[in-house]
């Protein structure tokens, strides 16, 4: 299993940890409304644009590119199947540039939460006007997301151990299977610890 490393670069010696993380998150939306907003016309210029920002950040805070590049294949294979449900409306060359638009943007997005603390991006989200059930339901994952990936790494390891004379198909029917399981413990997880929070005196705020 991939280990949980969402913030490996949000360090505080290096040139971004210095930047207000509300300026960057102003940043990083403009820069994802520029993708999505701009004329066709524009794509060529602003992707090198782009593209020789992103390499001086990541020269500059000493970001792996495996890392960058791990999350961005993450989300290819969904930019993929958009393409082959759209594909007729959008054509050969608008089929690109939504690739095109859809790689900056999750770059943006990877750039963005790995030179930042999450805490920081949580307080940014509240100077922005979030919602404030949203800014809790981020802060909750987020303080879950190592426990339900430790929880999916012992099934994983389980199923391995126990299935290693099955062929693919039927493990992948397994895997199908775990993935069902480990919702629903999730689930039941989060029914006890809401019970306990509110138990505790939780009224909508975890400061």
């Amino acid at each position: 299993m991939i280990p949980l490393e969402l913030q490996p670069h949000s360090v505080a010696s290096r040139p971004l940890a210095t930047v207000k993380s509300p300026t960057k998150l102003a940043m990083a939306l403009g820069s994802l409304l520029l993708l999505a907003m701009m004329p066709a016309t524009w794509l060529p210029s602003v992707s090198i644009g782009l593209g020789l920002v992103y390499m001086v950040i990541v020269v500059l805070n000493r970001i792996s590119v495996l890392f960058l590049l791990k999350r961005i294949v993450c989300v290819i294979p969904f930019v993929l199947c958009i393409l082959f449900f759209h594909y007729k409306s959008m054509g050969l060359q608008g089929s690109f540039h939504f690739l095109i638009r859809s790689t900056f943007s999750v770059a943006t997005l990877v750039l963005f939460t790995a030179t930042t603390p999450f805490p920081q991006i949580l307080s940014s989200l509240k100077a922005f006007r979030v919602p404030h059930l949203f800014v809790l339901v981020l802060a909750l994952a987020y303080r879950y997301m190592a426990l339900v990936q430790s929880e999916l790494s012992n099934m994983h390891r389980s199923v391995t151990l126990r299935t290693s004379h099955l062929g693919h198909f039927e493990r992948w029917r397994l895997y199908g299977r775990m993935m069902g399981s480990l919702f629903l413990k999730a689930f039941d997880r989060s029914e006890r610890v809401h019970h306990a929070m509110l138990c505790r005196g939780f009224h909508g705020d975890l400061n």
